[in-house]
C-alpha cells in the first residue's frame, strides 16, 4: 500500500509542477512596462533605453532603430483564440529639423525573428522592409505603423497616418491620424512631441484588427488613473486579418523606426501586452515624460 500511495504522490506531484509551469509559461506571454533601462529588451541600430524610455531613432541620417522583446511569443494553431493578443503603449515624436520635417516614422511590430536589422531599410522602409523583401509571404510580419512621411513607395496619402501592414509597407487599411471624443473626430499630430496612446487588440475568433488612438492628458493626473477611463468607443481602423495565415508558431514583439535625410526622436514611453486576452491597462500617472529634448538626449 504505501509504494502505491508513494506512486500516486508522485504523479501527483508531477502534475503539480506541469500545472506551474503552465500558469508561469501563461504569465510570461504579459506584461506591463513603464521604464526600459535594463529591461528584456534586445536593441540594435540606433536605439537605446539610456533615459529610462525607449529611443528608437535620434539625429543620425538614414539609419534604423529595433527594440524587440527577448521573450518569443508562442502562437500556437490550436484554436482560433489562441492567435488573439492585446497591446497599448505610449509614444512621442519629435521633428529635428525647423520648420518640421516629421521624419520617416515607426512602428509596433510582431515579427518571426529578434533582430530585423538585415530585414527593412531606412527611409519610407520603417526598419521593416526593403526592395527585396516587400510584400513576400516568408516575411511573416505584422506591423501598425504611425507614419510621419508621405512616402510614394509605400502609396501614402499624407504625412501623418496610421496603417496596418501586412509583409508590406503598403498597408491593407490606413487613416489619418484621430480619435472620436464625445461624438466628434478629433485630428491628431504624431509628430507633435505630444504623448499619444494606442490600443490593438486582435480577437482571434472574429479575426478582427482593431487600432484606437488617443491624446494623453497633458496634466499629470492623480494615481491610479487607467488608459481604460480615456480609450475611445470606436477604433481608428478595423481591419479582418487571419493571423494563422501570417504568424510561426513563435513570434517576437517590439518596435522599430528609422530616419532618411529628415529625422526625429522616437520614443515609447510606456508599454503593456498579453497573449490570450487584454492588456493590463496602463497608469497613465505612472508614464514618464519623454526627455528635455534642449539637453541633446
Amino acid at each position: 500500500m504505501s509504494r502505491v500511495v508513494g506512486s500516486h504522490c508522485m504523479i501527483w506531484m508531477i502534475i503539480s509542477v506541469h500545472v506551474i509551469l503552465l500558469v508561469l509559461a501563461q504569465d510570461g506571454d504579459q506584461f506591463e512596462m513603464y521604464y526600459f533601462r535594463g529591461g528584456n529588451l534586445h536593441l540594435d541600430g540606433m536605439a537605446n533605453t539610456n533615459d529610462g524610455p525607449m529611443h528608437l531613432t535620434n539625429n543620425t541620417v538614414i539609419s534604423t532603430g529595433h527594440a524587440m522583446l527577448k521573450t518569443p511569443i508562442n502562437f500556437t494553431a490550436s484554436s482560433p483564440s489562441s492567435f488573439t493578443f492585446s497591446t497599448e503603449f505610449v509614444f512621442a515624436i519629435f521633428p529635428l529639423q525647423k520648420p518640421p520635417s516629421y521624419g520617416q516614422g515607426m512602428s509596433f511590430v510582431v515579427a518571426p525573428k529578434i533582430d530585423l536589422r538585415a530585414n527593412g531599410t531606412e527611409t519610407s522602409g520603417l526598419g521593416l522592409f526593403n526592395s527585396e523583401n516587400n510584400n513576400k509571404t516568408e516575411n511573416h510580419i505584422l506591423a501598425v505603423e504611425l507614419d510621419t512621411n508621405q512616402s510614394p513607395e509605400a502609396h501614402d496619402e499624407s504625412d501623418n497616418h496610421v496603417g496596418i501592414d501586412i509583409n508590406s509597407i503598403v498597408s491593407v487599411a490606413y487613416a489619418n491620424a484621430s480619435y472620436y471624443s464625445k461624438g466628434k473626430i478629433k485630428p491628431l499630430l504624431l509628430a507633435s512631441g505630444d504623448r499619444i496612446l494606442v490600443w490593438i487588440d486582435y480577437d482571434g475568433v472574429e479575426k478582427l484588427l482593431n487600432v484606437t488612438l488617443a491624446q494623453v492628458p497633458k496634466s499629470t493626473p492623480v494615481s491610479p488613473f487607467l488608459s481604460s477611463s480615456i480609450k475611445p468607443s470606436v477604433p481608428l481602423l478595423s481591419r479582418s486579418i487571419n493571423l494563422s495565415e501570417i504568424f510561426n508558431e513563435t513570434m517576437f514583439v517590439g518596435f522599430s523606426g528609422s530616419t532618411g535625410s529628415t529625422r526625429s526622436n522616437q520614443y515609447v514611453l510606456a508599454w503593456s501586452f498579453k497573449k490570450g486576452g487584454k492588456a493590463q491597462s496602463l497608469d497613465i500617472s505612472k508614464i514618464m515624460d519623454a526627455p528635455d529634448q534642449n539637453s541633446g538626449s
